[in-house]
């Protein structure tokens, strides 16, 4: 029962600082320059998050030219720069990050 009650608390609290956050910013009028730096946080973020695991995927601090996934992903990079298909590029991506880590090592 103790359970229940912090799953729904946190819940909740999650629910109300979120929704307050979206209702206070929705009257909140900003200037282009706003706009334009506040567009970028998607991908800064997106950012932040892959390229650690692209460039040291196992967290030795040694990164390699040779690591399927820093292969894969600027094959991914390119790809999809060149046809802007993001779906066509994953899917490539993948099949070839497959084939790069049978005979590449970690």
């Amino acid at each position: 029962m103790d359970l229940v009650l912090i799953f729904l608390g946190m819940t909740a609290v999650t629910y109300l600082t979120r929704s307050l956050f979206t209702v206070m910013v929705a009257r909140v009028r900003t200037g282009p320059f706003t706009e334009s730096v506040l567009s970028t946080i998607p991908l800064a973020t997106l950012t932040a998050l892959i390229t650690p695991g692209l460039l040291n995927p196992g967290g030795n601090g040694v990164v390699i030219l040779t690591n399927p996934f820093l292969l894969a992903g600027v094959y991914i990079l390119v790809f999809s720069f060149l046809t802007r298909n993001l779906l066509l590029s994953v899917l490539t991506g993948i099949g070839l990050f497959m084939l790069l880590s049978q005979f590449l090592p970690l």
